[in-house]
Formats: C-alpha cells, structure tokens, sequence
C-alpha cells in the first residue's frame, strides 16, 4: 500500500481544529505537526481573519 502524501490544508485544518477543541497548547501542536511556532500563530491569524478560505496555499511569488 502507497502513503497518502498529507494536503498541506488539510494538515493547517487539523491543527485549527486540534486547536480550537483545546487538546494541546500552540507549541505542542507545533511541535507535532513540525511546523515552527511563528508558522502555527501565522496559521492562527490567518484564520482568525478569513476562516478557512485563509488556510488555503499562497504563492511566495511577488
């Protein structure tokens, strides 16, 4: 059997949701999902402004 290669918005919803249930603080979710702590409150952000439509990839591109 393949792995399932994770979606990374799935992954950031996860983490919202692990979040908002109040299962774990910010830095063990971070530590879990081994993203940094800055990335986690910039998830948290930018959910807090756009709700899941701000979860979704973005381009670096300028």
């Amino acid at each position: 059997m393949a792995w399932k290669e994770p979606n990374p918005v799935n992954e950031r919803v996860r983490f919202i949701s692990a979040l908002l249930s109040h299962e774990e603080s910010v830095s063990a979710l971070a530590m879990w999902f081994g993203v940094s702590h800055k990335t986690a409150y910039t998830w948290i952000g930018r959910y807090a402004a756009e709700r899941q439509a701000g979860l979704a990839e973005r381009t670096s591109a300028r």
